[in-house]
């Protein structure tokens, strides 16, 4: 299935980084369009991918808000990423 509208839902959502800035934020936005297009690779149903992506945004909002509150976001972002459950896409 075509990426590019789950890969465009994504960047068009300025609230996905929350208060992230610079690196950490393009860190987060590069890790959900990887998932973006994982999900449309491996899916033939426009429906079930568009939910998967909503799901995956929500998850990467939820890392976002994590990673602001920590001393070091940008780490605490790579620790969560790096996380088994954060791939769940």
């Amino acid at each position: 299935m075509n990426a590019e509208p789950l890969v465009q839902r994504i960047l068009d959502d300025e609230g996905l980084i929350g208060d992230l800035e610079g690196s950490a934020a393009e860190v987060l936005v590069a890790w959900l369009v990887r998932g973006a297009e994982q999900i449309a690779h491996r899916s033939t149903d426009a429906a079930a991918a568009r939910k998967a992506v909503e799901d995956l945004c929500r998850r990467g909002r939820e890392m976002a808000a994590a990673a602001a509150a920590a001393a070091d976001p940008a780490a605490e972002l790579q620790r969560l990423i790096e996380q088994p459950n954060s791939h769940r896409h």
